[in-house]
């Protein structure tokens, strides 16, 4: 399923230094969003989310440099379409609701928690020094930790040079899953996270809740405020806007630790010159959320309604309603759409259905290997090898049959480490007990799922042997079964699913005879092989991937002669990666490909190579050969694109 980038921004923020005078303009007076309005923007974009430029350093540490507003300052709330300033991170002045006293520590006042600016940064930065903030793509924040790398700090609104690891605001930010503007508010934002959240934000009144019933701040509503103030922010001309602007959207389309912690670096900088104060877990936020979740509801129930209905008029191999091209995958597939409500499938394996991508492409080699699987699946065959190149779109034409036909999918990439353990499980010790935690492959295997293995022929003897049993002999899916040590270590099988599929997928270079698989097992699936598509099906796939992320940005449609100049492009680096180009440590794949088109059509040759520069992680080279490399991307580009 993937994650969700949130699609509410309306076009990229381009943020530039302010113009320098020893260090430049600071604080959160007049002369800084004087010299902010003054300072042109050309308008840079990034797939819908935004271009960062910036000069010298990257990212600063937790020092401002700017003065707090003063208690009952005067702050304009945002007018109707964004415009104008934002009552920060609230629209709440220092002093609070009218009559109220400044606020001192933490106090609860007005049906919410507000923190005065030290309590705030305490909890941030030292209340939990030393730990860590697990990530989404596995690494960690460390808080209090001062990170001095280029790329962790901005410059503007600080005096160190350097960014601290903060709690509240790097696990909010990076739960941030999707996120829902509230049609009868505007302004006003929903957030789910991936923790299973939902807070909402309004900048207007600078109340934020979440469904957690703690009266006090938390990650979840921290992360709505985050981006509620980014929206709130579009078109504030002042430096430390555009710093937290540029910044928030450059980590919300590449979502790693360095901009993560670039993002909350920005926003605390923004914060204390600009932030007013914020009420958490307000009442009347908290009744937001739980009538946000009726509403959800009803939706939801109405949605699944639609869905039997339209599913009971579809015969077997008619389009079902995604688009076209699923619609023919269900014919050719040989199979009708699963009914909803299918017992075999649990909440949690329906929520492993791939949704139906609206741009998929059907080309020539995808309908002959999909309509040759139909025939080899109503023969009763459940076990398959689909080999080809890179980019051929072995993975996605398989995951969006499994979207046609509403089939929870499981796709899992091996190599030479993966371990049995790994895949169908092993014994444990829970509560001083031994216990069996079953694995992934073993779960959607009793199921009914399909499983795909990637790269299968690279994966270790001892777990290709595991899959004999598992494929069974020929077409008799009632032969088939999984073998696993009991917690007692006694040898025990698992029946597998007769309607289960398993899928093994691999680039077919140098396999050999029985398909790098191993002659056992080879002779046990059915082979297919999905041929290289032509230069006109590639180009149409990657410019459909592409304006997928163009059309967040509302941007112009990529045509298919510049997608082929983008393959042309994809296939030197590849070629340079094989022919052990010194410095390319990493071979570009297709999903790659996609988001580099969109990038180049926004932002142009620099921002282009800059993120060529970044997948290929030059960092991790030698100093030599990363600017060897660097040479040779450049000269890549310039081939296929010229120089503009």
């Amino acid at each position: 399923m993937g994650q969700t980038v949130p699609n509410s921004w309306r076009r990229g923020r381009e943020f530039r230094p302010a113009p320098m005078g020893g260090e430049g303009v600071k604080g959160n007076g007049k002369a800084q969003r004087d010299a902010a309005a003054a300072t042109p923007r050309s308008g840079v974009v990034a797939y819908g989310i935004g271009a960062v430029q910036t000069s010298g350093r990257e990212e600063v540490g937790s020092g401002a440099s700017s003065a707090p507003s003063q208690p009952g300052a005067p702050v304009q709330k945002p007018m109707a379409g964004g415009g104008g300033r934002v009552a920060a991170s609230g629209a709440a002045s220092s002093q609070g609701a009218a009559g109220s006293q400044p606020v001192v520590g933490r106090v609860e006042r007005d049906g919410a928690v507000y923190y005065d600016d030290r309590e705030t940064w305490e909890q941030e930065f030292h209340a939990r020094n030393g730990e860590s903030v697990d990530l989404r793509d596995g690494s960690t924040v460390e808080v209090g930790h001062r990170y001095h790398d280029d790329g962790y700090y901005v410059e503007e609104g600080k005096k160190r040079s350097w960014a601290t690891g903060a709690y509240y605001l790097s696990s909010g930010l990076d739960g941030v899953e999707a996120v829902e503007e509230d049609p009868d508010t505007p302004g006003r934002v929903f957030v789910n996270d991936r923790h299973g959240n939902v807070a909402v934000y309004d900048p207007a009144t600078g109340f934020a809740g979440d469904g957690s019933a703690k009266k006090d701040k938390t990650p979840a509503q921290m992360g709505a405020v985050m981006v509620g103030t980014r929206q709130a922010l579009e078109n504030d001309p002042s430096q430390l806007a555009g710093q937290y602007c540029a910044a928030c959207d450059a980590y919300m389309a590449d979502r790693n630790e360095k901009n993560l912690v670039r993002a909350t670096d920005a926003y605390y900088a923004w914060s204390k010159a600009e932030g007013g104060e914020i009420g958490y877990s307000h009442d009347a936020s908290v009744a937001d959320i739980d009538a946000y979740n009726a509403r959800k509801n009803r939706e939801a129930e109405e949605e699944a309604a639609a869905r039997r209905e339209a599913s009971a008029a579809v015969p077997v191999g008619a389009a079902s309603g995604f688009n076209p091209d699923h619609g023919r995958l269900l014919g050719l597939g040989g199979v009708a759409r699963i009914q909803d409500g299918d017992a075999r499938f649990s909440a949690g394996d329906l929520s492993r259905v791939p949704g139906p991508d609206p741009s998929f492409v059907m080309a020539k080699s995808h309908e002959e290997v999909t309509a040759d699987l139909g025939v080899a699946r109503s023969l009763g065959f459940k076990s398959f090898a689909v080999l080809g190149e890179p980019g051929t779109g072995k993975n996605f034409v398989l995951e969006q049959l499994s979207a046609a036909e509403g089939r929870p999918h499981l796709e899992i990439d091996v190599d030479e480490t993966t371990e049995v353990s790994e895949l169908f499980g092993a014994a444990t010790i829970q509560d001083g007990n031994i216990v069996w935690r079953e694995g992934k492959v073993t779960h959607a295997l009793k199921n009914g799922h399909r499983v795909v293995l990637n790269e299968a022929n690279t994966a270790p003897v001892e777990v290709m042997t595991q899959f004999h049993n598992i494929v069974g002999s020929g077409n008799s899916a009632e032969s088939r079964f999984i073998t696993v040590k009991s917690p007692e270590g006694k040898q025990t099988t698992i029946p597998v699913h007769k309607d289960s599929e398993i899928v093994f997928t691999y680039n077919p270079e140098g396999t050999g005879r029985d398909g790098g698989l191993g002659r056992a097992l080879a002779d046990r699936v059915e082979h297919f092989h999905m041929r290289s598509l032509s230069a006109e099906e590639g180009a149409a796939v990657v410019a459909s991937q592409a304006n997928k992320f163009l059309a967040k940005a509302g941007r112009p449609e990529m045509k298919n002669d510049q997608a082929k100049k983008c393959i042309g492009f994809f296939e030197d680096l590849r070629s340079s990666f094989r022919d052990n180009q010194p410095g390319m440590v990493k071979e570009p794949d297709t999903r790659w490909l996609h988001r580099f088109a969109a990038f180049r059509a926004l932002g142009g040759r620099e921002m282009a190579i800059r993120r060529c520069e970044e997948f290929l992680d030059l960092s991790s080279a030698g100093t030599g050969e990363a600017e060897q490399m660097r040479q040779t991307i450049r000269h890549h580009y310039d081939r296929r694109f010229g120089r503009g």
